[in-house]
């Protein structure tokens, strides 16, 4: 989380931060942001929330083009996030690259299939967490 309170703030023009945390067999959504968030929800689906809550950001902030909703999607309980999965959408589904550099490339068709493939991949998926950043104008 220091990282991502990090990011706060930091030279972008509306940077709203949403937490998205496994929480005994659903997904909590939560907001980390020195700006206006929506409220916290949850929902079982991996991709339903994270799709409802870039739509609330998206309504809360179409009037700001230049905003940016940064997912932090935290899959596994006591993370530490030592790797940090940078998302991407491919036309087939979604690429996630280790933001320092390893080399460390995860592929899969929903965001689901991502989380089970990291867990494959990966040896210790309790060291990494995913991030999404995507431009309010694109959600």
């Amino acid at each position: 989380m220091r990282f991502l309170r990090r990011l706060v703030g930091q030279g972008r023009a509306t940077l709203v931060t949403c937490i998205v945390q496994r929480e005994s067999g659903s997904w909590g959504v939560g907001w980390a942001s020195e700006v206006r968030t929506p409220p916290d929800f949850s929902g079982e689906d991996l991709a339903a929330v994270v799709e409802t809550s870039a739509a609330k950001v998206a309504s809360m902030y179409a009037e700001q083009p230049d905003a940016e909703l940064q997912h932090a999607i935290y899959p596994w309980t006591d993370t530490s996030a030592r790797i940090i999965l940078d998302i991407e959408r491919e036309a087939d589904g979604f690429l996630a690259k280790d933001i320092l550099g390893s080399g460390t490339l995860v592929r899969g068709e929903s965001l689901e299939t991502l989380v089970q493939e990291a867990e494959r991949l990966l040896s210790d998926p309790h060291q990494a967490m995913f991030r999404w950043i995507r431009p309010v104008s694109e959600l």
